[in-house]
């Protein structure tokens, strides 16, 4: 055995003569690689002053920005981040709210636009189908062929059509009337003495109905078939709405009849039938929006 063999085992196991030597471990990196390299008090620090340490802090991945992201965000950070999903939030649901009410007050126009023409077709094909032919009530009264008062009108009308081929004429008798706030319309499933049927809604939100009837170029408040005229030229039909638009629709009565049709006793000048001939002035049953009177125009 030779002597650099006999001095490696007097060193003990597991000791390795030729690796080379262990440093002595330094101060960590951050404050107290700071503290371990003292500067002189009154001088200035250079640029290289924190070089030995800095240098392998940072060569060892401990950066300032490697810190952040490893550590997660700040509470400044997080509560910004907050504030702004919320602002975007509340955008959001201001957003669908007001699309919301705008398709509620779209829809509640549209029905409202489509009830008046619904009223305004019906009334004029009852008015047009108009036959001079009087009624009996429930009671068995005899009334006039076209009856109108205030807030109403009663008339039989012609061209009632029979679906299912009952045992019934093809007159009904019609009565438009306002129930409250609402122009309803009512059937009768026979002319004479019988009890009405249910009243179909027409048009809601009516605060008032004033009609006019129109015969030789003169208006009457009131029609109850009196000097043997059973029905009306024409008719006017004003309707004040709740929210103060008014309407005005203006109609011809009995345009259903051609010139060979039953007519009532006219005066001289009238047609061959004795009807007086229809002045051709009047407008047809069409909605004509009129102002009211606070000066808005209707719509």
């Amino acid at each position: 055995m030779t002597g650099a063999e006999q001095a490696g085992r007097s060193q003990g196991p597991g000791l390795d003569h030729h690796a080379p030597p262990r440093r002595r471990p330094g101060p960590s990196c951050g404050a107290t690689a700071i503290a371990h390299q003292r500067r002189p008090t009154g001088s200035r620090p250079s640029p290289g002053w924190y070089g030995g340490r800095g240098e392998a802090c940072r060569s060892a991945g401990f950066t300032p920005a490697r810190r952040s992201a490893e550590h997660g965000f700040t509470l400044v950070e997080v509560m910004i981040a907050l504030l702004i999903f919320a602002m975007i939030a509340s955008a959001g649901v201001a957003i669908l709210s007001f699309s919301i009410r705008a398709q509620a007050a779209t829809g509640a126009r549209l029905d409202d636009q489509a009830a008046l023409a619904r009223t305004v077709s019906a009334l004029t094909a009852d008015l047009a189908q108009t036959t001079p032919r009087g009624a009996r009530d429930e009671a068995g009264r005899l009334r006039p062929a076209f009856v109108g008062e205030p807030g109403e009108l009663l008339f039989t009308r012609g061209g009632w059509t029979n679906l299912d081929a009952a045992a019934r004429p093809n007159l009904q008798k019609v009565l438009w009337r306002l129930s409250g706030q609402t122009l309803v319309r009512i059937g009768y499933p026979e002319v004479d003495g019988a009890q009405p049927l249910a009243q179909t809604p027409m048009l809601d939100r009516v605060t008032g109905m004033t009609i006019r009837y129109r015969y030789a170029g003169a208006w009457s408040d009131r029609w109850d078939g009196a000097g043997g005229i059973a029905l009306p030229q024409a008719l006017e039909l004003r309707l004040t709405r709740a929210d103060g638009t008014h309407w005005r629709m203006m109609a011809l009565v009995g345009t259903g009849f051609g010139p060979g049709g039953v007519r009532a006793p006219g005066p001289k000048g009238s047609t061959s039938e004795g009807a007086p001939s229809t002045p051709p002035s009047l407008p047809r049953g069409q909605p004509v929006p009129e102002a009211p009177l606070g000066g808005q125009a209707g719509v």
